[in-house]
């Protein structure tokens, strides 16, 4: 059968080269002659950006030979560098404690729609050994900066508003007009930072100045700012006993029982969204006039949430280019989180099905409570899928099918992936992804 084939090809080759290598009783991995050393191989460096919805659409985009690429060693000496499209074969030392580091470029103190990307990997090298580094996973690492108008006012207010956002530890700002779209992007500082927004310009015919401490600011946050006008006295409980604003920001009076006030939401790399003012629902939401992306509405009305381009309602066609992406998030309000989160293969062609036996010995598998032999085979390359603790007890949880979408072509039919997922407090949510495998032409 066909996949089998592919798949044994695959594997006989991989037993070949090791064939190959084993015959060869003098292997030269010292090419410095250094007894005590060994090779790393970056040639085959795979990246991998791992975002959420707040940087799905920026992501896809991403062009990743180009990211920088540096190993230290246990000291924190940098003893190499170049990209990923450069990266080779490196002789290093024997030793532990290496750590390699990917980064899309040398992050800048701040910078108009310029998100950089990070991560690293720890690895040792083996005297006379070839150490695979294999995938490195880059995620969101600096700090996003929106700012948006309400319609309200923008009805009230000149040309010469602006805000500029401040940063004291970098001593950088950026400053942003009434018709700026674009995101600022601030380096994040380790431990707490604080950015100032100040907004001066005339409202009502009134020179107003109003500022907004923006705290607890760190890598992979998406801060949204949302300037609005409120009636009454916000420092005041309403009719139903509640103050619309924190005590931080009491609002500026514009006269006539109208008051400037801001609205700060907090989008972070976990896809928590944390709204530390609370308004009366008619300022303008990210996705109209000012900067950032709309970001993919998640799927589900309860607690557990899908996030994916792959649609859930249609069948798809199996081919090559899909995003295969699906992220699965659980709210973790009262300690909750994921417990189960299992995956069904229905396909739709014998021959199919009993490849799928062969490999796995099973149709349907928990991605929460994986055997060794599952985990082995379906935990690594090609596939990668999150396994066992990666999966329970966990809140957020992506995984990527692209790479096996293509594949289904070898068996034309109608082939479906029925996820279920279930939570600590009894909640279960069933989504089903259905594709079309039309056949290799």
């Amino acid at each position: 059968m066909k996949m089998k084939k592919y798949i044994r090809s695959w594997a006989a080759i991989a037993v070949a080269a090791l064939l190959t290598t084993g015959c060869d009783d003098n292997p030269n991995y010292n090419l410095d002659g250094n007894d005590a050393t060994g090779r790393v191989n970056l040639s085959e460096l795979g990246v991998e950006l791992n975002t959420d919805e707040i940087e799905l659409s920026r992501a896809d985009g991403v062009d990743t030979s180009d990211f920088l690429v540096t190993i230290t060693d246990n000291n924190g000496n940098q003893v190499y560098s170049s990209t990923v499209a450069k990266a080779d074969i490196v002789v290093l030392p024997v030793g532990e404690n290496y750590t390699v580091k990917v980064e899309s470029h040398e992050v800048e103190n701040v910078a108009w729609a310029k998100p950089y990307y990070a991560g690293s990997k720890s690895f040792a090298v083996t005297k006379d050994q070839i150490t695979e580094i294999g995938t490195v996973t880059c995620r969101f690492a600096n700090v996003r900066v929106s700012v948006f108008y309400s319609d309200a006012l923008r009805r009230l207010m000149a040309d010469d508003v602006r805000v500029n956002i401040d940063c004291s530890e970098t001593d950088s700002h950026l400053e942003y007009t009434p018709d700026e779209t674009r995101s600022g992007y601030f380096k994040a500082v380790e431990g707490s930072t604080t950015l100032g927004a100040t907004f001066t310009g005339t409202v009502k015919n009134q020179r107003v100045t109003f500022v907004k401490a923006l705290n607890d600011v760190a890598a992979g946050q998406h801060r949204k700012i949302t300037f609005d006008v409120r009636s009454g006295d916000p420092s005041v409980p309403d009719e139903n006993g509640n103050i619309v604003l924190d005590g931080e920001s009491e609002g500026t009076p514009l006269g006539n029982g109208l008051y400037l006030v801001a609205d700060v939401v907090n989008e972070t790399i976990n896809g928590n969204v944390d709204s530390d003012e609370k308004g009366d629902g008619n300022a303008q939401r990210p996705g109209g006039n000012g900067g950032g992306d709309d970001p993919q509405p998640p799927i589900g009305d309860g607690p557990i949430t899908f996030t994916t381009a792959l649609s859930f309602t249609e069948t798809m066609e199996a081919k090559e280019g899909l995003d295969g992406r699906v992220n699965v998030k659980v709210d973790p309000e009262g300690g909750n989180s994921i417990q189960s989160l299992k995956v069904k293969i229905v396909p739709g062609n014998a021959e199919f099905e009993e490849v799928l036996m062969d490999l796995f010995h099973t149709l349907e598998f928990d991605l929460a409570d994986m055997n060794d032999e599952l985990k082995a085979a379906l935990g690594s390359d090609p596939f990668n899928f999150p396994c066992n603790e990666q999966v329970k007890g966990q809140n957020d949880v992506s995984f990527n099918i692209s790479e096996f979408i293509p594949l289904l072509n070898i068996y034309p039919a109608i082939h479906k992936f029925v996820i279920t997922v279930s939570d600590a407090q009894g909640h279960t949510e069933e989504r089903t992804l259905t594709f079309e495998a039309k056949g290799n032409n």
